[in-house]
């Protein structure tokens, strides 16, 4: 280590404090592996919210970078994080007992509070050097005290419980991260003045103090009664609830098993039994539903005789309808007359002949009898009705020919005898 760094410094300002980690009865205990299960859960779930925290750190010294290699240092310990050392403590408190959601509800000690809380103010009020003055004091500490636990004691890495803690701490993997930092640092504060460095110094003895009380805490948290009875009551809860759930799944196969052995059991016949009358009621619905379709389709068909019939007859009576007009005295202003009305329809000829042989027919004794050349032209007249019709007037039917004609010789005759 180069003394004329300014990690070199650092380290040697907390070198007492870092000594105390290597002896603490915490360390000694995962050494040789006889560490108290609860004394270790109590540590692994307070650590575990602590990292929470601690990634918090490092994303702010993404937001407080000015270049992309500050961003990409920070953004790859929070990968490394998030994908390895957060997988450790998810696996030991699967082994242990403790679910994720038991962690995250668990309160934080009031030092692992003030701790994290330290480092995010530090964050937020000073820039991306005082950051990293505040996370390589956790950082750089473990990765010396696994390499220290290996050195003592290589056996530690076979250990059934804490061996793995010890194997990844101590990995190269975590040290090379940890060295990046560690550079990084150096590269950025060698110009530092005397009054920067003095801060950074205070910060990283800081962080240095709370790591030590971290282990404290960790240590002391398994000697007292009720946490140890606390957190080994969620262990056995989480026991017992695997128990359950296995015995439940048990429960279930069998159930499913018996189920299946009484359906496998069951004659074919019972099946065509029950799904034949299905068949042929549902057969007899759409039999039902076809023949309303088809007495729908003749009631809607005779409906619509029955209408276009009555629109025929409705046509039929909105035709005008040929009557004799009534006897009416000769209007000259008619004989010009070209409506499209019934009085309009009968030519005015052909109405002064009717008139005519009407009042002739109903002429008394005492009437003045026809002179020759009135009968004369009463017959031009009528002629004239029945071989010229005017333009406008409908044709006269064969019978009422005929009814005029035997008018017309009617009144003929009775005048002779007159």
């Amino acid at each position: 280590m180069n003394a004329k760094t300014t990690s070199s410094k650092l380290h040697n300002a907390a070198k007492d404090i870092w000594q105390q980690y290597h002896s603490h009865p915490f360390i000694q205990k995962i050494t040789d592996g006889t560490l108290e299960q609860n004394k270790f859960a109590a540590y692994l779930v307070q650590d575990y919210l602590y990292l929470y925290e601690y990634m918090k750190v490092y994303a702010l010294g993404i937001a407080k970078a000015d270049n992309e290699e500050t961003m990409r240092l920070f953004s790859d310990s929070i990968y490394f994080m998030l994908n390895s050392e957060m997988n450790i403590h998810r696996k030991y408190m699967q082994q242990l007992g403790i679910s994720n959601e038991q962690a995250l509800k668990t309160s934080m000690s009031a030092n692992n509070r003030s701790y994290t809380s330290y480092m995010l103010h530090c964050a937020y009020q000073y820039g991306v050097k005082e950051i990293l003055a505040a996370i390589l004091s956790c950082s750089w500490s473990y990765s010396e005290i696994a390499t220290e636990i290996v050195k003592n004691n290589p056996k530690a890495k076979e250990h059934k419980l804490f061996g793995k803690w010890v194997s990844d701490y101590s990995s190269e993997d975590y040290a090379a991260n940890n060295q990046d930092l560690i550079n990084f640092f150096n590269k950025i504060t060698a110009k530092s003045t005397p009054q920067e460095l003095e801060r950074y110094e205070e910060i990283f003895l800081r962080c240095s103090e709370y790591e030590l009380d971290f282990w404290n805490y960790a240590w002391e948290v398994g000697n007292k009664k009720s946490n140890q009875e606390s957190l080994w009551k969620i262990m056995r809860k989480n026991k017992k609830s695997e128990d359950e759930t296995l015995a439940e799944d048990n429960k279930e196969d069998k159930n499913n098993s018996k189920q299946a052995i009484k359906e496998a059991a069951k004659p074919t016949v019972e099946a065509e039994i029950i799904t034949e009358p299905k068949q042929i009621a549902a057969d007899e619905i759409i039999e039902e539903i076809s023949e309303q379709d088809n007495l729908e389709k003749v009631e809607e068909k005779t409906a619509n005789s029955k209408e276009n019939k009555t629109e025929d007859v409705k046509k039929s009576s909105a035709r005008p309808v040929i009557k004799e007009a009534p006897t009416v005295e000769n209007n000259p202003e008619e004989d010009n007359y070209q409506g499209t009305t019934p009085k309009s329809m009968i030519s005015n000829a052909r109405q002064r002949a009717m008139e005519a042989a009407s009042k002739q027919e109903n002429t008394s004794d005492n009437s003045r009898p026809m002179s020759d050349a009135r009968k004369r032209a009463m017959e031009a007249a009528n002629r004239a009705a029945i071989e010229t019709p005017e333009k406008n007037a409908v044709p006269m039917s064969e019978a009422r020919k005929k009814a005029l004609e035997q008018a017309s010789k009617r009144a003929a005759e009775e005048n002779d005898k007159k």
